[in-house]
């Protein structure tokens, strides 16, 4: 598995942040290639895209999640993938960093191409953040890896 690492500090507080990276469906806003991403119940997403010309569907699985801290999944059908964000607010509260630690299967999908993607994603994001209006609740939901446990927080 290769494996990338890319940060962006955004100017707004973590919990506009977090909010907006669980608001799956509007992936495709920001992550080029990205064609659509669905909510299929607490913890399972699927996911279209098109990369270097062809098309390709797979499904996610949230494995951790904790609100305005880290959101984490894999990969449970395509190529093999998993990713990690992590949310740090900075002194003053209203800058967050944001940490994206993706691996995938390189045989499958070049280096480079994920690389570069996983770049103009982060880049893009924080222009869409902070660019946009008054930010919608994302889904808060905590999950706790070693309980395989689910709790929402109603918002």
């Amino acid at each position: 598995m290769e494996r990338v690492e890319k940060i962006v500090v955004v100017d707004r507080p973590v919990r506009v942040v977090y909010d907006q990276w669980t608001r799956f469906a509007q992936y495709p806003d920001f992550v080029p290639g990205l064609m659509e991403v669905r909510q299929l119940d607490s913890t399972h997403l699927r996911c279209r895209a098109e990369l270097q010309g062809r098309w390709s569907e797979w499904d996610n699985l949230i494995t951790d999640q904790r609100q305005d801290r880290a959101l984490t999944w894999k990969s449970i059908s395509g190529a093999q993938s998993a990713g990690t964000l992590r949310f740090e607010s900075l002194p003053g509260g209203e800058r967050t960093q944001v940490r994206l630690i993706i691996a995938w299967d390189s045989v499958r999908v070049p280096f480079g191409a994920v690389e570069v993607r996983a770049s103009e994603a982060m880049d893009r994001f924080k222009q869409y953040i902070e660019s946009g209006d008054a930010p919608l609740p994302g889904w808060r939901a905590e999950v706790d890896p070693a309980a395989a446990h689910v709790q929402v927080q109603t918002l």
